[in-house]
């Protein structure tokens, strides 16, 4: 797995800047109304829709944010290896922006 440094890196590369000019973003749409580009919208864009995890591109979110701790503590292959509690700390703090 990836180190935390690491995983905020490959965040950045697939989505650009995550701080500067989110609001100028529209969702990125899949054919089956999956939002794939969730690290560049905001929270209020991504509340209660499908989403494809930001982290590992992986795991489709029925309702955003249901299940993202889940799915961050034993299952996410953006994140760095380690204890439950580090790797949902990790989530947070790489994609803490799309939480409310």
């Amino acid at each position: 797995m990836r180190a935390p440094a690491a995983a905020a890196q490959v965040v950045r590369q697939r989505h650009g800047n995550l701080c500067e000019g989110r609001a100028q973003h529209e969702a990125a749409m899949s054919r089956t109304g999956t939002i794939l580009n969730a690290a560049v919208l905001t929270p209020s864009d991504l509340a209660h829709k499908r989403v494809l995890c930001p982290a590992c591109m992986d795991k489709e979110f029925a309702m955003w944010p249901e299940g993202w701790d889940a799915h961050a503590a034993y299952k996410c292959k953006g994140l760095t290896d380690g204890p439950p509690d580090a790797r949902k700390a990790e989530f947070k703090r790489v994609l803490g922006h799309l939480f409310r």
